[in-house]
């Protein structure tokens, strides 16, 4: 018979070029990288001893018969030894460290020891196959104990893929899949027509799949800093809370890095993040130090390492006190960290990435805690914020949103020209959620601009109420969110339903903050100077709060400021706190703008305002925010309530 090794040639130029793409990628020491490594030099050890064998028998006549027997020998020696690695690569898939390996693999090393026994026996017992110039190649009783093992190998990599499905990426199910039905036909081809080596081609097609599918790099490492990917991230997460491990996360997010881009240029910017990166890796293992965000680092380690998030936190921290040096730079970064552990504080992936986000916004508001631990309460504090999630959707389904408003008072005219619309909310075990607690929430899950919408509508069908004109009102000023102000579409919104209930734009006045302004500066001077032209006139609130309040006064179309009632209150403190409120105003009323003074309670700091010519007052020295109807009533009273 004449073995024709065509096929085979060609497998081992594919799994030479794979050789060299894989080591110059510089992987990364996982365990699943390490076998994957261990599968390409025995794929390739086998086909190049197959090749070298069946040339041999092609040549029987003209080649030492000890130096063909050896090749073959070889061959069968080194020919289960694949399969079973590819066993243990989706073992290594699912479980990650070897230690949670060792029982399974003393199980799976049974038909590769049986196999390896009978091949270094072979020569003795020919069990496997015989060798003479005049027989030929002759296969032995035992020679399908090597096939045997193969599918033995086959079926348990389909049982391992089937049973952990849930815990791996998809792509990685179908690529185990495409590997085992290649390997599996040209395994039952080879058995068909024995004379075509296609063993090699099967490996090398599996392995070119593999590569291709679950280790070409840029799949699971963050180009930019060279750790391990949100996606890498979420894949061991899964692993580890369905094979059931335990462990914790460490979170390391770097605030006000915005600032840092800014001051310094985004390419210094990324230098520090792959410096940081860097960092991280040296105090923990490469294999779980990921980037999950922009400016957001994790370190996963498992309970059973024996290390504590204390140990890793104190080094992060002493790092941190120093400053960092890029391109002759020197700054200073910090950090907010947050620990989460799994399975106590979160049972599921979804769980594990809320409990980061809450516990990242929780370090980073707080000025005493850099630091937060998910613990009980934070768990207790993320039930709250989902019962308040789905709150909102109820209430956007119920109408259950609810209007109040709370007048303003015209220093002026003396008496109310207009008032605020507030958005409330009442949960039947809550009670009255605030709304800085519901309205970052929704915008979060992306429920602000139907819940914005909503609350404009309520005020337009009040605004064309019979009742309202007889209020003698200017305008109704209502709130726009941060998420509302981005969309591109907020002018025409806003347009369709005045014009749904016929009310004029001169009579809104719509606020916005600092932080709008300047978030998203082109999209909103837009809207702001189409809605300009048709009537609605525009209000910076809060102002006094963000350190560029002037400059964000001017850039924008507003007609009126209003002040923060922070500053109102800062009246009593002392006189040069009361000069600044005063500066200020006069300041709003040179450059032909009214202001608007929030946080007004004491009759004092009415007069005081009022001395200042301050145009516009609020606050619950002449009314808190009540109902409609109370509202309604308060004007036709022309009365206070507090």
């Amino acid at each position: 018979m004449v073995w024709h090794i065509e096929y085979e040639i060609f497998s081992a130029i594919i799994v030479i070029f794979l050789m060299v793409y894989f080591f110059r990628s510089k992987f990364i020491p996982t365990l699943q990288n390490k076998i994957y490594c261990a599968l390409l030099i025995f794929s390739f050890l086998f086909i190049i001893s197959n090749i070298l064998g069946s040339f041999c028998l092609n040549n029987i006549d003209k080649i030492p018969i000890f130096i063909t027997f050896l090749l073959n020998q070889i061959y069968l020696l080194l020919l289960p030894i694949p399969a079973a690695l590819v066993s243990f690569y989706v073992m290594a898939i699912i479980y990650q460290d070897i230690r949670y390996m060792k029982k399974r693999l003393l199980f799976l090393s049974i038909p590769l020891i049986i196999c390896i026994i009978l091949s270094i026996t072979n020569p003795f017992t020919h069990i496997l196959f015989g060798l003479s110039k005049e027989t030929g190649y002759i296969r032995g009783c035992g020679y399908v104990a090597t096939f045997a093992s193969f599918f033995f190998y086959a079926i348990y990599s389909a049982f391992l893929s089937f049973k952990y499905r849930k815990a791996m990426h998809e792509s990685k199910i179908w690529a185990i899949r495409g590997f085992l039905i290649v390997s599996i036909v040209a395994i039952i081809l080879q058995a068909i027509f024995l004379q075509y080596l296609l063993t090699g081609t099967a490996c090398a097609c599996s392995l070119l799949l593999t590569y291709l599918s679950m280790q070409n790099r840029g799949l699971i490492i963050d180009d930019l800093t060279g750790v391990l990917n949100r996606q890498s991230f979420i894949q061991e997460l899964d692993l580890n809370i369905n094979t059931e491990q335990s462990g914790f996360i460490i979170t390391i997010a770097l605030d006000d890095f915005k600032f840092m881009n800014e001051t310094f240029g985004t390419k210094n910017g990324d230098i520090a993040l792959k410096e940081v990166g860097k960092y991280l890796i040296q105090i923990h293992d490469v294999n779980h130090v990921y980037r999950i965000g922009g400016d957001i680092f994790s370190i996963v380690v498992n309970s059973q390492l024996g290390i504590e998030p204390d140990d890793i936190i104190r080094k992060i921290e002493e790092r941190f006190k120093k400053p960092w040096l890029v391109e002759e730079i020197s700054f200073n970064l910090a950090t907010s960290i947050a620990v989460v552990y799994y399975p106590e504080n979160a049972e599921t992936t979804e769980d594990v990435i809320v409990a980061i986000d809450f516990s990242i916004h929780e370090a980073k508001r707080s000025e005493s805690r850099r630091v937060v631990y998910a613990d009980a309460s934070i768990s207790e504090k993320i039930k709250k914020k989902h019962v308040i999630k789905n709150c909102l959707k109820e209430a956007l389904k119920n109408d259950g949103f609810e209007v109040y408003y709370q007048p303003i008072f015209s220093n002026s005219r003396g008496r109310f020209t207009s008032a605020e619309a507030l958005l409330r909310l009442e949960h039947k075990e809550l009670g009255f959620i605030p709304p800085d607690e519901f309205i970052p929430i929704a915008e979060q899950t992306g429920l602000i601009n139907s819940i914005g919408l909503v609350v404009f509508e309520k005020v337009c069908r009040f605004i064309a109420s019979d009742e309202f004109e007889n209020l003698k009102l200017d305008n109704i000023a209502v709130n726009l969110s941060v998420v509302q102000c981005m969309q591109k579409n907020l002018a025409d919104d806003l347009l369709y339903l005045m014009n749904k209930y016929n009310v004029s734009p001169t009579k809104f006045k719509l606020e916005i903050t600092e932080t709008v302004a300047m978030g998203s500066f082109n999209i909103i001077k837009e809207t702001m100077e189409r809605l300009i032209d048709l009537g609605v006139k525009f209000a910076l609130d809060d102002f006094g709060i963000a350190y560029s309040g002037v400059t964000n006064m001017l850039s924008l179309p507003f007609s009126v400021i209003k002040l923060d009632k922070s500053l109102i209150w800062s009246m009593n403190e002392d006189s040069r706190h009361k000069l600044t409120v005063e500066t200020i105003i006069a300041l709003i009323n040179k450059l032909n703008m009214k202001a608007v003074a929030e946080g007004v309670e004491t009759i004092k700091c009415a007069e005081d305002l009022i001395a200042m010519e301050c145009e516009y007052l609020q606050g619950y020295y002449f009314s808190k925010p009540v109902p409609e109807d109370v509202f309604k009533n308060l004007l036709k009273e022309n009365t206070f309530t507090s």
